[in-house]
């Protein structure tokens, strides 16, 4: 039976300041985490930190959050209510972003599994990622926390003035359980 070691990740509201702002746009604008991302284009402190205080923080009950591990920052989550006609109920989307040098070692898929409970406490009933078709590492993560494939779209990205194909994966919670896995 293979046992994988269970993380000791929890969650810490990051702050509107600019050392939280910094270590994010680090993560950021590493090369295989801009090839994940719809904008594409490394960000700069000056523009990132009037982003990051102004569009990070505006749903008081979904403020972004970093992942803890052993004391250290080991990721980070941001959250938006999310509305489409074929979700009935209250959904979230879900994005992720784990430190660059702490990749493959299981922290995405704790803090994925970790950030569901957090949703699942705020009354969520669906949470949805997102993801870039050809991002896998992503997708398997969001597998093995129990999400399922939704659906694959096309979705446009008006800011960019261009369109990804992207994969929805949803995790569906009831009961105070997940009703998947």
């Amino acid at each position: 039976m293979n046992k994988e070691k269970v993380l000791k990740i929890y969650l810490k509201k990051a702050k509107k300041c600019e050392e939280d702002a910094k270590l994010i746009m680090k993560w950021r604008n590493n090369i295989t985490t801009l090839q994940m991302s719809y904008d594409s284009r490394p960000k700069k402190l000056a523009l990132f930190y009037q982003e990051y205080r102004k569009d990070y923080f505006n749903d008081h009950n979904l403020q972004p959050q970093f992942a803890i591990l052993n004391n250290s920052k080991v990721g980070f989550l941001r959250f938006k209510i999310y509305k489409d006609k074929k979700i009935i109920g209250k959904a979230v989307d879900i994005g992720v972003n784990i430190d660059p040098e702490k990749r493959g070692l299981g922290i995405g898929l704790q803090t994925i599994k970790t950030s569901s409970n957090f949703l699942l406490k705020k009354g969520f009933q669906y949470i949805i990622a997102e993801i870039k078709e050809h991002n896998i590492a992503s997708i398997k993560a969001f597998q093995k926390a129990g999400f399922l494939f939704f659906d694959k779209l096309i979705k446009r990205i008006d800011r960019l003035q261009k369109e990804e194909q992207i994969i929805r994966m949803v995790l569906k919670v009831s009961a105070n359980k997940y009703e998947f896995k």
